[in-house]
């Protein structure tokens, strides 16, 4: 799903759908492994995924892009993770 992130630019609305899609999985996905006995293997990657997604927060998203809402709500699964790291 990172790849997603990394390879499609949201050069049109229908990539930022795309991307908007894939960062809802990687949302749900963070989420799922939160309680897990191997959370701390996710670790960097949850990091990673919690830098890319707060650098395109702070580059600025225009008001009608997909997203904006995706990208906070992953945050906040992030944040659940990474708890005081954050």
């Amino acid at each position: 799903m990172f790849e997603i992130l990394e390879r499609v630019e949201a050069s049109s609305m229908e990539n930022k759908k795309l991307r908007s899609r894939a960062i809802e999985t990687i949302g749900v996905i963070i989420g799922s492994v939160i309680d897990c006995e191997d959370a701390a293997n996710f670790k960097e990657s949850v990091q990673k995924i919690t830098h890319a997604l707060s650098a395109a927060l702070q580059a600025g998203l225009s008001d009608d892009d997909p997203q904006d809402i995706a990208i906070k709500e992953a945050l906040i699964n992030c944040a659940g993770f990474l708890k005081n790291e954050f």
